[in-house]
């Protein structure tokens, strides 16, 4: 029994690194000019509820009226996925899920969490600014980053999220690694955006 937890506490963790590759990847090549940048402050905070006036779980049309999301009510009918993303002009990633409204955030490389962990944050600085780790049966946060590149941590002050640090895809020396981006994402929210389709 413990090994088939093991197991799937593996293939969650496993799903979120997928959804933090297409995040990473979307907020490097896809551009809009739906949203503008200017509209965001310089040093972005990612947490514990949102980035910006962008809050988890909040619907399309909700978000739409922010000013900070172009992405409509209705999506689903043009789209098969039950995630759909989009990257504003200000580089922030968000993932609406069919059935949670807002599951996933992550920012440009300026954003840090409200304790002070921004790209380029060792595996070390993340442990001690979060010494509590998800899944801590797959070890301590340098060997799940040495297993599958990242580590995912609750969130102080919002126990219905997590952040998913994300350094690198592949293993290579958790005393080396630098992170590459936070994710801010729902924590029951049916793996629809967490899912690697």
């Amino acid at each position: 029994m413990r090994v088939a937890v093991r197991l799937g506490q593996a293939a969650l963790v496993v799903l979120l690194l997928a959804a933090a590759f297409g995040v990473w990847r979307a907020t490097r090549a896809v551009p809009s000019s739906a949203v503008p940048a200017a509209s965001l402050p310089a040093d972005l905070v990612l947490g514990p509820d949102g980035i910006g006036r962008l809050r988890l779980g909040m619907s399309e049309q909700a978000a739409l009226d922010t000013g900070e999301s172009s992405v409509k009510p209705g999506w689903q009918k043009q789209h098969d996925s039950k995630c759909f993303s989009e990257t504003t002009a200000g580089k922030v990633n968000v993932m609406f899920s069919s059935h949670h409204g807002l599951a996933v955030l992550s920012g440009p490389e300026r954003t840090r969490t409200p304790e002070g962990i921004r790209a380029g944050a060792t595996v070390a600085d993340v442990a001690v600014a979060y010494p509590t780790i998800m899944h801590p049966d797959l070890g301590t946060a340098a060997e799940q980053v040495e297993l599958i590149g990242n580590v995912n941590v609750p969130v102080p002050g919002n126990p219905a999220a997590i952040y998913v640090f994300f350094f690198r895809l592949g293993s290579a020396d958790p005393a080396t690694a630098r992170l590459q981006v936070i994710l801010l994402s729902l924590l029951d929210q049916d793996q629809e955006c967490t899912r690697a389709d």
